[in-house]
C-alpha cells in the first residue's frame, strides 16, 4: 500500500471518528432563556423557609408580624419548604409560629431560615399538650 493511500485512509478515519464529536461538543444553535428573577421590593430579601416535625400536625402557620409567610398544605410531609420574602435590615426577626397536634405527646418544630447570599439559620421548640405558639428569633 503506497503512503499516499495510508495517508487517506487514516485522514477519513479521523474525520468519521472527529465528526460525532464535534457534533457532541459544539454550542447550542438556541441558547435556553434564564429565568426570570423574582420581583421583590427594594427593603425585601428573597428566603427559603424549611419547616421540620415530629409529628404531622393538623395545622402549622407561620406568621412575620400579622402577615402569614407559609401555611403547612393538608398533604405536606416533613421537611416542607417555601419561598418567602423577608423584610431586609439588621434587627432580628421574629416568626411566630402556630401549630397544633392530634393527642398530647411532646413534638418539635425546626424553622430552618436561608435568605438569599445570609447564612442559614435554624431554631427548634417543643410543643406542650399537642400545641404550639412560640416566637422563633433570626439575626445575622
Amino acid at each position: 500500500m503506497s503512503p499516499r493511500l495510508q495517508f487517506c485512509l487514516a485522514l477519513l478515519g479521523a474525520l468519521l471518528a472527529g465528526w460525532p464529536l464535534w457534533r457532541l461538543t459544539m454550542p447550542a444553535e438556541t441558547a435556553a432563556a434564564a429565568p426570570a428573577p423574582r420581583e421583590t421590593p427594594e427593603n425585601a430579601r428573597p428566603a427559603t423557609l424549611t419547616v421540620r416535625f415530629t409529628g404531622k400536625p393538623k395545622k402549622l402557620r407561620v406568621q412575620l408580624g400579622d402577615e402569614t409567610l407559609a401555611a403547612r398544605p393538608a398533604d405536606e410531609d416533613s421537611p416542607w419548604e417555601s419561598e418567602v420574602t423577608l423584610p431586609a435590615g439588621a434587627a432580628p426577626l421574629a416568626l411566630r409560629v402556630q401549630a397544633e397536634w392530634d393527642g398530647d405527646a411532646p413534638q418539635a418544630v425546626t424553622l430552618g431560615l436561608e435568605p438569599d447570599c445570609l447564612p442559614a439559620r435554624e431554631a427548634t421548640r417543643w410543643s406542650d399538650a399537642g400545641r404550639l405558639d412560640d416566637i422563633f428569633l433570626f439575626s445575622w
